[in-house]
């Protein structure tokens, strides 16, 4: 029992032992290792200065591409580094192509699903004749209306769409002179796909042959009306379109209208021009 009381205090002396031994190990410049530098003789700290020196002034010498090509970590380097340019330089023109594309395609469909409106002569019309065949006493002067056709040859309902029919009397066949006040448009009309609607611009009095009104429709060789005019509207994409027209009629095509058989007293009731007769005049008439 008492010897193992002994023994306990060295033990103890072990333990701290070690224990100050592995301090000296952890520290970074431990004693034992400043003796063996001290050993070193100065000549060889300074010989290995001047190495490092020159190979110093060495590297100072050569340019960049001699250090790259020469160095493998350098080398590996730049072609990383290229190989990263070029990658982002294909990603910045993927997306730029991506976004040109998707542009494209949203244009086309654009393009291909709007609503296109059109305007074909409906000829000229007698005004109100069925109601003038029922009139006692004196009528007054025929009148007669020219008229137009509006169509959707598109994909899309055309709305808010409005109007102004203009007309005039000239001999010139090629005549291009067709202003367009679009403060006088009116209408707020729908037309859906393929369907078309009837408008009629500003009533005209019918003169007699040989009569000099300029501004009376009637008979004559070589008199032309000019029914010209626009039509504006949204195209389903809420973009505002607009289609002008020019219509060309000889006068010389000027017809009788005969009231129908419920009239009291069959007669002529207005004059008119057969759409048939109507052609596209070589001015005046565009879309967009």
């Amino acid at each position: 029992m008492q010897q193992s009381r002994q023994s306990i205090p060295a033990m103890r002396l072990i333990a701290i032992a070690f224990f100050l031994a592995l301090c000296g190990v952890a520290q970074a410049d431990p004693w034992w290792l400043e003796s063996s530098q001290s050993a070193h003789p100065p000549g060889k700290q300074q010989a290995a200065a001047e190495d490092a020196a020159q190979n110093r002034e060495n590297e100072g010498g050569e340019t960049v591409w001699q250090r790259t090509i020469t160095d493998p970590i350098a080398l590996y380097t730049f072609v990383l580094t290229l190989f990263t340019g070029v990658l982002g330089a294909s990603t910045v023109a993927l997306w730029w192509e991506t976004r040109r594309i998707r542009k494209s395609a949203a244009e086309d469909i654009r393009t291909l699903q709007r609503a296109y409106l059109s305007v074909e002569p409906y000829g000229v019309h007698a005004h109100n004749e069925r109601g003038r065949a029922r009139l006692p006493g004196d009528k007054g002067p025929f009148q007669s209306v020219p008229q137009i056709k509006i169509s959707n040859a598109g994909n899309l309902p055309a709305r808010e769409i409005r109007w102004v029919i203009e007309h005039k009397f000239n001999h010139d066949r090629r005549l291009d002179d067709f202003p367009i006040d679009e403060t006088k448009c009116e209408g707020r009309n729908v037309i859906p796909p393929s369907g078309h609607m009837i408008q009629g611009g500003i009533v005209i009095n019918v003169g007699e042959v040989g009569t000099t009104d300029p501004g009376e429709l009637r008979e004559e060789t070589d008199r032309f009306l000019y029914v010209w005019g626009i039509v504006i509207y949204d195209d389903g994409f809420r973009e505002t379109r607009r289609t002008r027209f020019c219509h060309r009629y000889n006068c010389v095509n000027l017809d009788y209208v005969l009231a129908d058989v419920r009239a009291p007293k069959r007669g002529y009731i207005g004059r008119s021009i057969a759409a048939e007769f109507a052609r596209y005049h070589r001015y005046g008439n565009d879309a967009d």
